[in-house]
Order: structure tokens, then C-alpha cells, then sequence
């Protein structure tokens, strides 16, 4: 388990935080935690500009998302949830990799940049770029301002963790 804290603070001008999918924290992780796939993927950057990504070789690729809200697999991507969990098994081991956000953070409950490509971030300061309907998230910190965003990673081997772990994991974090 890691708590982990950033503190941004604005110094001599003003920072403006953007409403970008990119995220707040994110971890790349390894092939087999990427979700397997049987056709090409086309993926748009933050300008608009689209990359396709061939059929890759799915051996050993069995990654399974899950958020709070019940969603699995590609379905996270963009929902705002409490926590999301990977997991996978690795080498014979089963391994749950998971991030949960607090109810403190500005923009709780974040919105999951969470692609079955293995890249896994939170994002507590972004609205429309996931969801179209919702009103544009723009975040300023006027000079001296500060912001502090807090998030929970878990790394469990052994067992996948279930929905009620972390649930319990969701409140012992925000208590």
C-alpha cells in the first residue's frame, strides 16, 4: 500500500489546470495486465489526432478492470468511481493492482483514464474530455494557492482482490 500525496502550489503567476483526459497519476503497466483484444484499437489524443494500433499476440494478456460502480474492462474508461482495480494473472500469479481516490480531492470522484492498453491514471480535474454532456473542468491556482490531490495504490499477489476489499479499503482511506 502507498499513500500518496502531491501538493501543487502556484507560485508567482497564475496556473491553470485545463479540462485534459491525460490525468492527475498514472502507472503503465506490464503486458499482461493489458486487457486482450481481437481486432484493432483506434485511440485519439488529447488533440484529436487518431493512432490505430494493430492486433497484437494475446498470450499471456488477461487484464480485467473494475470500478466501484460495478463497471469492468474497457467500460471504466471515463466513469467517475471511488476506486479502480486491475487484475491479472502473471506467471502464475494472481495479482491485483488497484488506485482509490479520496473524497477530499477537488473533482471527487475522479474520472478513470483507464485503457486495455495498460495505461491506468486517475484524473480528479477533468469533466467534458471523458464525458461530453458534463461542463468543461477548469482548475486555477492564483499565486501562494495551493491544491492537494491524495490517492491509495494497492499491489496484492496471491488472490484477486474483491469488491468488498476494496470497499473496505475505499473507507479505511477516507476516514
Amino acid at each position: 500500500m502507498i499513500d500518496r500525496t502531491t501538493k501543487l502550489t502556484a507560485q508567482k503567476e497564475k496556473v491553470v489546470f485545463k479540462d485534459s483526459k491525460e490525468g492527475m497519476m498514472g502507472i503503465r503497466l506490464d503486458r499482461a495486465f493489458e486487457e486482450p483484444t481481437n481486432k484493432p484499437e483506434v485511440y485519439t489524443d488529447a488533440k484529436g489526432n487518431p493512432t490505430t494500433v494493430k492486433v497484437l499476440n494475446n498470450e499471456g494478456v488477461n487484464g480485467v478492470y473494475r470500478n466501484s460502480n460495478g463497471y469492468e474492462k474497457g467500460a471504466v474508461w471515463g466513469k467517475r468511481a471511488d476506486w479502480v482495480s486491475l487484475s491479472a494473472t502473471k506467471e502464475n500469479e494472481k495479482i491485483t493492482i488497484a488506485i482509490v481516490d479520496n473524497k477530499k480531492n477537488k473533482g471527487y470522484p475522479a474520472h478513470w483514464h483507464a485503457r486495455d492498453y495498460g495505461l491506468f491514471a486517475v484524473n480528479n480535474l477533468s469533466s467534458k474530455s471523458y464525458i461530453p454532456t458534463e461542463e468543461e473542468s477548469i482548475t486555477a491556482l492564483n499565486p501562494g494557492e495551493s491544491m492537494t490531490l491524495t490517492y491509495r495504490v494497492l499491489i496484492n499477489s496471491g488472490k484477486f482482490l474483491s469488491d468488498e476489499e476494496m470497499k473496505q479499503q475505499f473507507s479505511d482511506f477516507n476516514k
